[in-house]
């Protein structure tokens, strides 16, 4: 049994009432990037018309990935959480694993990259990226770690 599976029981048996969670917002970032790949696709449309062939598939292909990873973000965001309680952080990765993170045993909290929040303990690390209310969480995370 490994350490996080503990620690959820811990927090099941508790039932303890969260002080703040994260609000996620990646709405923007997936439209900007979603209208960035329909932007190389015109551009690839115009290279096709003026200049030739392969400029055309490489911009089709750039237009793809920005794509996908517009999508990528969005899908990412609608799964991930974090939540702080006295005792514990909770929170699900944009990869899905869901973590028990205990309060006594977080050893550093921080920013990111692209407006996130980043907790850790010994064994474990969880990130959150677009969070809205970033500074909330994290000197909630603070005031617990110094109590």
């Amino acid at each position: 049994m490994d350490n996080t599976s503990t620690s959820a029981c811990n927090a099941e048996e508790n039932k303890e009432k969260y002080i703040v969670k994260a609000v996620f917002g990646a709405e923007k970032t997936c439209a900007v990037l979603l209208i960035l790949s329909i932007l190389v696709v015109v551009g690839a449309v115009f290279a096709l018309a003026y200049v030739r062939f392969v400029y055309f598939a490489l911009m089709c292909f750039f237009a793809f990935v920005i794509a996908s990873l517009g999508l990528f973000v969005g899908r990412g965001a609608e799964k991930e959480f974090i939540e702080v309680s006295e005792k514990f952080v909770h929170g699900k990765t944009i990869f899905g694993s869901d973590m028990y993170l205990p309060s006594d045993e977080i050893t550093a909290v921080g920013k990111t990259a692209f407006g996130g929040v980043i907790v850790t303990t010994s064994n474990f690390r969880l990130r959150g990226y677009f969070v809205k209310n970033r500074q909330e969480i994290l000197d909630e995370i603070i005031k617990i770690i110094n109590k």
